[in-house]
């Protein structure tokens, strides 16, 4: 099991995997998603990667009219499960 601790500066989390906290910049440090491009920057990987991941639904996403979004908390969410099947035998 994953240690959590609760976070009292981010109001919108109540508690994160210890180790998995998105570092926040001015620009997000408020907001509670991020475009598909600062995702991509964040996870090292291309813009065009991270939009087909996003509207095939392995990347958690929201839309809102045209524009795609990351919620943050989902985002993280993801992160954690696939630490937990990366810790699995054989995974």
């Amino acid at each position: 099991m994953l240690k959590t601790k609760l976070i009292k500066d981010r109001p919108e989390l109540k508690e994160i995997t210890l180790g998995t906290e998105i570092e926040p910049t001015k620009a997000n440090n408020k907001r509670l998603c991020l475009s598909v491009p600062e995702v991509a920057k964040m996870l090292g990987i291309s813009r065009g990667l991270a939009y087909r991941l996003a509207r095939s639904g392995k990347l958690p996403a929201i839309r809102f009219g045209h524009r795609l979004l990351i919620p943050k908390v989902a985002l993280e969410r993801m992160l954690n499960q696939s630490q937990d099947i990366s810790n699995l035998p054989g995974g």
